[in-house]
Parts: structure tokens; sequence; C-alpha cells
């Protein structure tokens, strides 16, 4: 991953959902610190996406590269979808909303959870 890479964030923001399925809604966003590095030693990267509260805990994931579909929507071709790690919230630049979201690091989510999940480490400063 590389600043500017796109993102999914998917969540709930403020309890909106698609109310007959529940199905949450997907954000997009954009890497915006140097990734996988801890940024200002914290074990968080950040992200440029427009989030509301409710999606703090959301699952964050690299977005796929979109396979070939066919005319029904059937897709042709390798999909794949990359867990990047969990928002943790909204970063606050003295009282201003920021647009910033830190993003806490896959390794972490797992190690916070005994999960058996296979991700690369981060990379200390």
């Amino acid at each position: 991953m590389a600043p500017g890479d796109e993102l999914l964030i998917v969540g709930y923001p403020r309890g909106f959902s698609d109310v007959v399925r529940n199905y949450p809604i997907v954000r997009m966003g954009a890497v915006a610190s140097s990734y996988p590095t801890l940024f200002q030693g914290q074990l968080y990267f950040l992200v440029d996406a427009r989030l509301h509260p409710g999606t703090s805990g959301s699952p964050v994931f690299a977005k796929p590269t979109n396979p070939l579909r066919t005319s029904s929507g059937t897709a042709i071709g390798d999909y794949h979808m990359f867990f990047l790690g969990v928002n943790s919230g909204e970063v606050n630049l003295g009282g201003e909303s920021s647009g910033l979201n830190a993003i806490w690091y896959a390794t972490e989510v797992v190690e916070l959870t005994g999960s058996s999940f296979h991700s690369q480490p981060v990379q200390q400063p």
C-alpha cells in the first residue's frame, strides 16, 4: 500500500444501513500516511475519508482490483480483498475536523483478539 491507494471502509455510519437486509454502507478512502510504518510512533496509519460516528470499529480493506464482469454481473478472474485494519476514529486537529482517520493495523487487531490470521508485520520507524 502507498499513500493515495484506495480503500473501502464497511460500517454503519450513525446506525444507517439498508433496513430491509441490514446491509452496511461502504465508504471510500485513501491511504494518507506511510504504510505499513507507525504514524508518530503509534500502532496505526492514517486514511483520508469522510466517515461519521458509528464507523469506529469498522473494518478497512484495500480496494480490490476490478475483475472482468459478464453482462449478468458475474465476476470473471481473481478478486482479492485484503484486511488492513480497523477504524479508530477521526484525528482531531485542534478542535476542527481533519477528514483523517486513524486505522489500527490488522496485526494489532489479531493480537488483541487472539485470532489466527496471517498478515505482514508493521515496520517500526
